[in-house]
């Protein structure tokens, strides 16, 4: 498994399981778009709205 699987790996452990099951879902629906173009645009769009600083429990991913 290559670095970046791990570490996307490691942050869906960390997840509580209504956040595990909602990222699942979002899985689904992006590997059943027919646009995936759009879809990466639209969660881009949200996700350059999140503040993404200093956090106070660290990256979820990393643990940094």
């Amino acid at each position: 498994m290559n670095r970046d699987v791990l570490l996307v790996l490691q942050g869906f452990l960390n997840l509580s399981d209504a956040d595990k099951a909602e990222l699942i879902r979002q899985l689904s629906v992006y590997q059943q778009s027919l646009d995936k173009a759009t879809f990466k645009r639209d969660i881009g769009g949200k996700v350059k709205s999140i503040d993404l600083g200093p956090l106070s429990g660290g990256c979820k991913c990393c643990g940094r």
